[in-house]
C-alpha cells in the first residue's frame, strides 16, 4: 500500500471531519456512508465518507480493489477519491461529496414535486454512458474496468447536476485486444440489473455493463426502480421493458409527469429504442460508446424543443396561468355537445370561453383515459409499424399489408418504386434530393398508369356504346 500513502487519511482525521461520524447521509451495500468537511491541501472541503462494516461482507479485497481503481481515475464522469484510512480494524474511503444525491431519489414514480425533467435525465444518462465509456475503451495501455455493478443508486449527482459513476468495489481490470476483455466472474453485481448470461457462466465482459446500463436507461424513462411495485402493479423488470417496447404500448408505462408534455418524439423513439437494444442477448448488444452516441442524439433532438436545462425540478405552478376549471370548460362547450371531430384517442368540440373579460371561440381537444396517451400510443404504433412493414418487404410480401382500398388501382412499378426508396430511407439515408427525383419518378409512372387506365376505360365505353347503337 506503500504506492497510496499520499491518499492515506489519519482515521482521527476523519472522525473529526465527520463529527464522530454523527451525519449519516446514506447506507451504501457494505456500510454506512457520511457527510464531512475536510482540510485537504489547506482548503476546506466537503466529503463523503464511506466506512465499511465487515458484517456486510466487504472485506480487504474489495476495499484495496475500490482504491486501487479509483486512484488512477481522473474524469469528470467519475466520482473522485480524496483518500482513504486502513487502521487496525477501519477500513474507510473518502470521495469527493455528490451535493444532489444518487439518481435513484429523483425517480418517484408520478411525483412531480421530487422528480427530474426529461432534459435533466437525459443529461444525466449521458453523463452517466461517458463514464462507462470512459472505463470500457479509454484508459491508457489498453486497460479495461468492467464496474459490475451498475445501478441508479450508483450514480451521483453534484451541485452543477454532474453525473458521476461510482462504488467501484465490485469492478474488474482486464485489457482489450486478443480476446484479452473477458475476466472470470462470479455472478455478482444487485439483482435486476445482472444479465441472464453471467448467471449461466463465469465469463463476463463488458456487455454485462451495457446490459445494467439498459435496466438504467428503461428506469429513467419510467421513473421506476426495477423490481419494486407502484400503484398501478407493474414492476419493472427487463421482460416487463422489453414487452411493452416490442408490442408498441412502452407509452403504458412511461412516467406520466414526462410522458404528458415533455418527450420529444424524435427524442424519445432514439432512446427507447437503444435502450432495448442494451437488453438484448450479449452477441447482438451494442458497446457502450454506440450506447453513448445514441443518447447524445436524443438529447440533441430533446434540445431542440427545450433548448434550456432547468436547474430545477418542474412544478405545478409553473403552470396554474394556464389552467381553465374543468366547469368552466363544460359549460363553454354546453357540456361537450358539439363534436366536430373524433380521434382515436380523443374528441374535439367546439365552445365559446370567456378570457380576460371577452369571449373567444375555442376548440377542446379531450382525451379519455382509457384511450391511454395518444401521443405515445401514436409514437409506438408508428415504430411498430417501421418493423412490421421492413419485415414484409424483405420478405417480398408489402403488398400484404397495403390498404385494401389502393390495391387494386396501384401499378406494381410505380409501388417498387415507392417502397424501395421508403426502405432506403431507413436503411442506406440517401439524400433528399435524391428521395424528390425518386418520388417524381414514382409519381410520373402512377400518373402514366392512370391515364392509361382512363383511356382504356374511354375506349370500353366508346365501344360498348358503338355496339349498343348497332343492335338498335
Amino acid at each position: 500500500m506503500e504506492k497510496w500513502n499520499d491518499l492515506k487519511i489519519p482515521f482521527a482525521d476523519i472522525k473529526d471531519a465527520t463529527k464522530d461520524f454523527s451525519k449519516k447521509i446514506g447506507e451504501g451495500g457494505y456500510g454506512p456512508v457520511y457527510e464531512g468537511e475536510l482540510l485537504i491541501n489547506g482548503e476546506c472541503m466537503k466529503v463523503a465518507v464511506k466506512r465499511l462494516n465487515s458484517k456486510h461482507g466487504q472485506g480487504l479485497k474489495e476495499f484495496l480493489t475500490e482504491i486501487d481503481l479509483l486512484s488512477g481515475q481522473r474524469h469528470d464522469n467519475l466520482i473522485t477519491l480524496v483518500g482513504f484510512c486502513n487502521e487496525e480494524n477501519e477500513k474507510i474511503i473518502v470521495y469527493e461529496y455528490a451535493d444532489r444525491g444518487s439518481l435513484d431519489g429523483y425517480l418517484k414514480y408520478g411525483n412531480e414535486k421530487c422528480t427530474l425533467t426529461w432534459l435533466e435525465r437525459l443529461k444525466i444518462v449521458v453523463d452517466a454512458a461517458k463514464g462507462l465509456d470512459h472505463l470500457h475503451n479509454h484508459l491508457p495501455n489498453n486497460q479495461v474496468i468492467i464496474h459490475r455493478d451498475i445501478k441508479t443508486s450508483n450514480i451521483l449527482i453534484d451541485d452543477n447536476w454532474v453525473a458521476k459513476l461510482s462504488d467501484f468495489g465490485l469492478s474488474k481490470s482486464t485489457f482489450s485486444g486478443l480476446g484479452r476483455s473477458t475476466v472470470i466472474s462470479y455472478a455478482c453485481g444487485t439483482p435486476g440489473y445482472v444479465e441472464p448470461e453471467l448467471q449461466q457462466s463465469w465469463m463476463g465482459t463488458r456487455a454485462i455493463d451495457v446490459y445494467s446500463f439498459g435496466i438504467v436507461l428503461f428506469e429513467v424513462l419510467c421513473g421506476r426502480l426495477c423490481n419494486v411495485k407502484y400503484g398501478d402493479d407493474i414492476i419493472l423488470s427487463a421482460e416487463v421493458a422489453k414487452k411493452y417496447y416490442a408490442e408498441g404500448i412502452l407509452y403504458k408505462i412511461i412516467d406520466p409527469v414526462i410522458r404528458e408534455r415533455q418527450i420529444s418524439p424524435k427524442s424519445f423513439i432514439k432512446y427507447s429504442t437503444i435502450a432495448y437494444k442494451c437488453l438484448e442477448p450479449r452477441r447482438w448488444r451494442p458497446s457502450i460508446d454506440v450506447v453513448k452516441k445514441a443518447l447524445e442524439e436524443s438529447l440533441k433532438f430533446q434540445q431542440q424543443v427545450s433548448p434550456s436545462l432547468p436547474t430545477h425540478s418542474i412544478s405545478k405552478t409553473e403552470w396554474n396561468s394556464l389552467q381553465i376549471p374543468f366547469a368552466k370548460i363544460k359549460d363553454a362547450t354546453k357540456d361537450f355537445t358539439n363534436v366536430i371531430h373524433k380521434g382515436d384517442y380523443s374528441f374535439v368540440y367546439e365552445g365559446e370561453l370567456l378570457v380576460h373579460g371577452r369571449y373567444m371561440k375555442v376548440l377542446v381537444k379531450r382525451s379519455y383515459e382509457e384511450f391511454g396517451q395518444g401521443l405515445y400510443q401514436f409514437l409506438s404504433e408508428i415504430h411498430f409499424l417501421w418493423k412490421v412493414a421492413q419485415e414484409y418487404y424483405a420478405n417480398g410480401d408489402l403488398d400484404k399489408i397495403i390498404d385494401p382500398s389502393l390495391r387494386k388501382h396501384m401499378n406494381s412499378e410505380s409501388l417498387s418504386k415507392l417502397s424501395s426508396i421508403a426502405y432506403k430511407c431507413l436503411h442506406d439515408r440517401p439524400l433528399i434530393v435524391d428521395v424528390i427525383k425518386e418520388l417524381e419518378e414514382t409519381l410520373k409512372i402512377e400518373m402514366e398508369h392512370e391515364e392509361s387506365e382512363r383511356l382504356k376505360s374511354l375506349s370500353i365505353s366508346y365501344e360498348e356504346d358503338i355496339s349498343d347503337e348497332k343492335s338498335l
